[in-house]
């Protein structure tokens, strides 16, 4: 597996993910971050049970299909690398086996003095079974209101939702359900972000 992405975009689009990743020990899989490649279309998800981050990315050529959950640091991986490259430059995310463990190698994509690209770091994979999410990103948008909402939750959605849109561009609420997910999407030049969160239930 391996994916080419803008420094900018890359950090961007692993703090989009990071505030919806599990922080449970007991639940591993939902700590990690699930790389997706299905019908050769890449998609990163996170999620706690109760809300859903899904970033898609615009077609990069892939034949094959492969999942993988990468460590929840590789947020602070990328990030550290692009401070010390520069966000203009390249990120390139390969997964490598050896020895049956999987791990993901993170490049910059500058060229040293060698005429290779420049690793930075590695980072671990979590060997489990990342919940299918597939078909709640794709359920029809319907509206049922009043509807309550964790206000922590829905304030780092939108967040996480403006940011990947990019400054002054829009984000677009597209339900809002009191017993269902309910889902606001933004996109910008690389992918589409797609965000899902649950009603809570009782209160005011």
């Amino acid at each position: 597996m391996k994916i080419e992405l803008p420094g900018g975009a890359a950090v961007d689009m692993f703090k989009a993910l990071d505030s919806a990743r599990g922080r449970d020990r007991m639940r591993v899989a939902l700590s990690g971050v699930n790389w997706k490649i299905d019908m050769g279309v890449h998609s990163f998800t996170t999620t706690d049970s109760f809300r859903m981050h899904n970033v898609t990315l615009n077609a990069h050529g892939a034949t094959y299909d492969d999942s993988v959950i990468l460590d929840g640091e590789i947020l602070n991986v990328v990030k550290a690398c692009v401070k010390a490259a520069g966000k203009n430059n390249t990120v390139v995310l390969e997964i490598e086996e050896k020895f049956s463990v999987r791990y993901c190698n993170v490049f910059i994509g500058t060229v040293n003095e060698i005429g290779a690209p420049s690793l930075f770091a590695a980072v671990g994979t979590i060997v489990n079974e990342f919940p299918e999410c597939s078909s709640i990103v794709k359920r029809s948008n319907d509206t049922e209101v009043p509807a309550l909402f964790n206000g922590q939750y829905l304030g780092a959605l939108v967040d996480a939702a403006a940011l990947w849109a990019g400054k002054d561009s829009p984000v677009t609420v597209e339900s809002v359900h009191a017993s269902k997910p309910s889902r606001i999407v933004s996109a910008n030049n690389y992918g589409t972000f797609t965000g899902l969160l649950m009603p809570q239930r009782g209160g005011k």
